[in-house]
């Protein structure tokens, strides 16, 4: 009998916070640099963006009970289209799956990932 409560969290699985900067990092990396989002992502907001970002994939990954940010709060008075956050999403789907984890880990965290922002009440 599987026990899920017995079973390793995907952020323990992908190597903790040292990965989670790591894709917060690139992911940042290919928004300022995509047309279609940039523009919710000014150079001097970067710092704190990446910090709120890292925790929320932190809480995310580890299954915790209550997320650290309710996206809609965090986002209150920024349009986001459908369109944004699909680009978003198609973004951290590449970079997980230009990881060397199990295919079944790289599409948990994925879908984990798209349920909680499609989930979102912007």
């Amino acid at each position: 009998m599987n026990d899920a409560s017995q079973q390793p969290s995907l952020f323990t699985i992908i190597g903790g916070a040292a990965a989670v900067a790591g894709f917060v990092d690139e992911l940042y990396d290919r928004l300022v640099a995509d047309p279609l989002v940039r523009h919710h992502f000014e150079a001097d907001r970067l710092p704190s963006l990446k910090r709120a970002q890292r925790a929320w994939f932190e809480a995310a990954l580890s299954g915790a009970e209550a997320l650290p940010t309710d996206l809609a709060s965090a986002h209150a008075g920024l349009t986001i289209t459908d369109e944004h956050v699909a680009a978003v999403l198609g973004h951290f789907d590449a970079i997980i799956r230009s990881t060397q984890l199990p295919l079944r880990v790289q599409r948990a965290i994925v879908s984990l990932v798209s349920r909680l922002w499609y989930a979102r009440r912007f």
